[in-house]
């Protein structure tokens, strides 16, 4: 943003800031207290030098502690239409075809995967699919291997994440509420899981 900030003002030209995320949030479990404080007043500050905002919600007002921003637009973040069969609803689960949880996305600690894994520990009815990368990576992909039922995928392209989401009978999407940006996010995950019609945890 400083950079688009610097170069619109020298170019004599308009700039909208598409805040899809909260940087000063993101970084808060890496970096020292302060220095996320300090970035959240940053983006607070140059967001209301831009022409335009668009925000995933208002509430991300709150998050970066200013009470409004100029010309800002709420846009939700919703999923491309994908057209597609159905999956049938299953009622009953063997060990040859167990109950199918799946997540993708990002490999972070806060999204309780320690909780689920043990949950579903021993049970040969119920398998989970992961995939996906991020900070937390190194970490808790070494821990899905310590249980049978758990499998991770890697790195999946968009579609084939949106398959193995309609073949799914539970798509995981757990957050921890502690965190301010799970609070007020509206997740793609869920606009995913509504289009396909499958229940989320």
């Amino acid at each position: 943003l400083p950079q688009a900030l610097f170069y619109a003002r020298l170019k004599g030209i308009r700039i909208v800031y598409d805040m899809f995320d909260v940087y000063g949030i993101m970084i808060k479990h890496s970096v020292p207290g302060l220095i996320s404080r300090i970035f959240l007043k940053l983006e607070g500050y140059m967001a209301n030098l831009t022409d335009g905002v668009i925000v995933v919600t208002p509430l991300f007002l709150e998050l970066l502690g200013i009470r409004s921003l100029v010309n800002m637009t709420s846009v939700i973040n919703t999923p491309q239409e994908w057209e597609y069969e159905p999956a049938p609803v299953r009622r009953r689960f063997s060990r040859e075809r167990p109950f199918e949880i799946f997540y993708g996305g990002s490999l972070e600690r806060k999204r309780g995967f320690k909780a689920i894994c043990e949950a579903i520990r021993g049970m040969e009815d119920v398998h989970m699919s992961i995939a996906g990368g991020g900070a937390d990576e190194e970490v808790l992909i070494p821990m899905f291997k310590e249980y049978d039922n758990v499998t991770y995928l890697g790195w999946l392209p968009y579609h084939e994440v949106l398959e193995r989401s309609l073949k799914a009978d539970l798509l995981y999407l757990l957050c921890d509420a502690r965190d301010p940006l799970c609070r007020v996010a509206y997740p793609h995950k869920i606009y995913e899981a509504m289009m396909l019609a499958k229940p989320v945890l």
